[in-house]
């Protein structure tokens, strides 16, 4: 009867050393799976890059979170270009529309007298005559 009792307390002792190696090894094979996904996320598989390859692949993830730190600027600078792109058509579209509204004004004067009241074009048209009989007067004393 000791015997027996000896032998199934054993029994339970391999049972329960065999349970944890069972643990032991699928923890093992957990972290090796992790690794690998560790390593094919930073694209660092190969032979020389194992899980004791603890100061490489800190080195890798301090470069990767420097890479990701980077993205996230250009993705601030580039929304910020954006925004001020936006800006800008704006501004463009508003100085289209008010070049279209000068340029209407503009052609309703031209077609109504070329832009000046009819006294201004009479006054010219004057002035342009006396200053043709000051030159022919200046030209006839010179002569004289």
């Amino acid at each position: 009867m000791q015997n027996e009792v000896k032998r199934l307390t054993q029994v339970s002792s391999y049972n329960s050393v065999k349970d944890k190696n069972t643990e032991h090894a699928e923890r093992i094979n957990r972290v090796k799976a992790e690794w690998l996904t560790l390593c094919t996320r930073l694209n660092a598989v190969g032979n020389d890059f194992d899980v004791d390859s603890f100061r490489s692949m800190n080195s890798r993830i301090k470069n990767e979170k420097q890479d990701l730190n980077e993205i996230a600027a250009l993705i601030k600078r580039y929304q910020a270009k954006n925004k001020d792109i936006a800006k800008l058509d704006v501004w463009v579209i508003k100085k289209q529309t008010n070049l279209e509204r000068l340029r209407t004004k503009q052609k309703a004067l031209d077609e109504s007298g070329q832009g000046r009241p009819q006294e201004i074009v009479t006054l010219e048209t004057e002035l342009a005559k006396c200053m043709q009989e000051e030159s022919t007067l200046t030209n006839s004393l010179a002569l004289c």
